[in-house]
C-alpha cells in the first residue's frame, strides 16, 4: 500500500507532501529572513537525500523508508516523520518569536514631555497650549549630536544639555541630528527647534508725571507684550491718531484723560485701558528781552534790541513757540515817569525815544506783558525789570 504494485502508492504521495511543505517554509516564511541554522535545521529534519557517497544501489526515499518493513515499523517511521514536522514548527516558532522585539528598542526610564504649540509667553487671559506625551529613554545609551555646526555627547543619564547664548533679537533656529546604536546598527534622528530672543525691556512709571498737555500733540508710545500690531487705541478727552511708530493724543479740555486698547489674541478681542492721565496748561513762558541777558544793561544795547520775545522753560520737553501780543514800558527819569504801549513785540519808537532820555542808574519796567501760543492759549506774564548802567 505505502509502495504499490507500480511504486505509485502512499509513500510517493506522502513525500510530495513533504516537499510542498519545504517550499512553503523556505519560500514564504523564511524567505526575507537571514536564517542559514535554521534553514540547516530544517533540511537535516526533512531530509530526503538518504543515500551513502559511493552507493551503487540507489534506492529511493520511499523504497529505502517503507519498502519490505514490517507493518508496526512503518507506523513507527510515520509518527518519527510527524515529530520530525512538528520540530521543524516547533524551531521556526522560536525563531520568529526571538525576531518580535529584534528591531525594537530597550528603555529603562519614562519622562513627561510637554511641548508648547503656542507660544509659552502668553498675556493675561491668553491661551496656553502644548502637546504633552510619555518620553521613554535609556540613561546607559550613550549618544552624539551635531547642531549648529557643534557636537555635543550625552551626559550619562540618556540625555544632552545644549546651552545658547542669544545674541541677536528674533527667532533663533537649532538644527543638526542625533546619531545613535540602534538595534540593526548605526541610526540618526534629525532635530530641528525654535526659541524667541526678546530685548530685555525696563518700564519705569513715574505715578505723578502721567500728563497730556492741553493744546498741543502728545505723543505716546502703545505697546501690548506679545502682541506686534492690530492696536486699536482711543481715548476720553480728545482723539488719538497714528503717528510714525505712536501715536497723538490731543485733549480736549483739562481733566482726565483714559487711553484704551483693544486687540485680537489667539482669535478673542481683548480690551486693554491705561491708567488716568491728567490733562494740564502747558507751563507759562517766561519774558525777556531779545538780546539782552540779565538785568543790568547799558542803553545802547537795550536800544539795540528789536524787542520781547517769550522763552519756555528748559526742562519742557514741547517744542512750542510763544508770540508776544502786547506789553507796556513805564521809565522813571527825574522824578517823572513815562510811558508807552506795544501792539507787538517789538519796541515803538516812542518807547525807543523814552529810553534814549533815561540815565545810567534808571530803570525800564516792562508790564502788562501779553503772549499768545498754540491753540490759541494766552498768557499774562510776569514783569521785567531792567537797570541802566
Amino acid at each position: 500500500m505505502l509502495i504499490g504494485g507500480n511504486r505509485d502508492g502512499q509513500a510517493y504521495v506522502l513525500r510530495n507532501k513533504i516537499e510542498e511543505y519545504k517550499e512553503f517554509i523556505f519560500n514564504d516564511i523564511l524567505k526575507d529572513l537571514d536564517a542559514p541554522g535554521l534553514v540547516s535545521e530544517i533540511n537535516g529534519l526533512l531530509n530526503f537525500d538518504f543515500n551513502k557517497k559511493g552507493a551503487t544501489d540507489v534506492r529511493t526515499w520511499e523504497t529505502f523508508t517503507f519498502e519490505g518493513i514490517p507493518l508496526m515499523s512503518a507506523v513507527a517511521m510515520l509518527t518519527k516523520i510527524q515529530v520530525d514536522v512538528q520540530n521543524s514548527e516547533s524551531s521556526i516558532y522560536d525563531y520568529l518569536f526571538t525576531r518580535i522585539d529584534a528591531g525594537t528598542f530597550k528603555f529603562t526610564e519614562l519622562e513627561a514631555i510637554v511641548k508648547p504649540i503656542s507660544s509659552s509667553a502668553i498675556v493675561k487671559g491668553g491661551e496656553f497650549e502644548a502637546q504633552i506625551s510619555l518620553g521613554a529613554y535609556d540613561p546607559t545609551q550613550s549618544f552624539t549630536a551635531t547642531l549648529n555646526g557643534g557636537s555635543y555627547t550625552s551626559d550619562g543619564s540618556g540625555k544632552i544639555k545644549v546651552k545658547r547664548r542669544g545674541d541677536a533679537v528674533g527667532m533663533q533656529k537649532i538644527s543638526g541630528h542625533i546619531d545613535f546604536k540602534g538595534p540593526e546598527g548605526d541610526m540618526k534622528l534629525p532635530v530641528n527647534f525654535e526659541f524667541q530672543v526678546v530685548e530685555p525691556n525696563l518700564v519705569v512709571s513715574p505715578d505723578k508725571m502721567n500728563v497730556f498737555y492741553l493744546g498741543v500733540e502728545n505723543p505716546v508710545s502703545i505697546s501690548i507684550s506679545g502682541v506686534n500690531d492690530r492696536l486699536n487705541p482711543s481715548v476720553t478727552n480728545g482723539t488719538i491718531s497714528p503717528s510714525g511708530n505712536g501715536f497723538i493724543v490731543k485733549p480736549n479740555s483739562l481733566g482726565i484723560c483714559k487711553v484704551t486698547v483693544t486687540t485680537t489674541i489667539d482669535g478673542t478681542q481683548r480690551t486693554f485701558q491705561s491708567g488716568e492721565f491728567r490733562v494740564k496748561r502747558v507751563p507759562a513762558p517766561s519774558p525777556a528781552v531779545h538780546g539782552v541777558k540779565g538785568k543790568t544793561v547799558a542803553k545802547n544795547v537795550l536800544l539795540s534790541s528789536e524787542g520781547m520775545i517769550a522763552e519756555m522753560p528748559q526742562d519742557f520737553e514741547f517744542n512750542l513757540k510763544y508770540d508776544i501780543k502786547s506789553f507796556n514800558m513805564l521809565v522813571t527819569t527825574g522824578g517823572y515817569t513815562e510811558q508807552a504801549p506795544s501792539s507787538g513785540y517789538k519796541f515803538t519808537q516812542q518807547q525807543k525815544n523814552i529810553i534814549g532820555k533815561a540815565k545810567a542808574g534808571d530803570r525800564v519796567i516792562l508790564t502788562d506783558v501779553k503772549a499768545s501760543g498754540p491753540g490759541g492759549v494766552s498768557f499774562d506774564l510776569d514783569d521785567i525789570v531792567i537797570r541802566l548802567n
